[in-house]
């Protein structure tokens, strides 16, 4: 399989629910296949460990990446990040990468859109 690139909008779901679905706007499956359910998401020069998991969304279920967050308090990556419904997110996976400490790397890169 080769690399997988894809962006979606953050939704309220995935900021209450400490995730980033694999999936695009549309609510279209991005074709995604982890090598592995243990995952170390790199994002903004940091390292956070996350898991691939289903989640129930609008009558489906959805593979995402799933962040390990106690109740009533934000992960680091949503925190570090500055995770909200008002920005986009980038996914970047090859599974060709190598896996550090037994775990697939995958990339997020988080951004604000600007209106021209």
């Amino acid at each position: 399989m080769s690399a997988v690139d894809f962006e979606r909008h953050i939704t309220r779901f995935e900021i209450e629910n400490q995730c980033i679905l694999v999936e695009d706007d549309n609510g279209k499956n991005s074709n995604l296949k982890f090598d592995g359910y243990e995952l170390l998401v790199l994002a903004g020069g940091k390292k956070y460990l996350a898991a691939v998991r289903d989640f129930y969304v609008k009558g489906k279920f959805v593979i995402g990446i799933s962040f390990v967050h106690e109740k009533d308090h934000m992960n680091d990556f949503f925190f570090d990040q500055s995770v909200s419904e008002s920005k986009r997110i980038k996914i970047h996976y090859d599974p060709s990468d190598a896996k550090s400490d037994g775990r697939t790397p995958v990339n997020l890169e988080v951004y604000f859109v600007t209106k021209h």
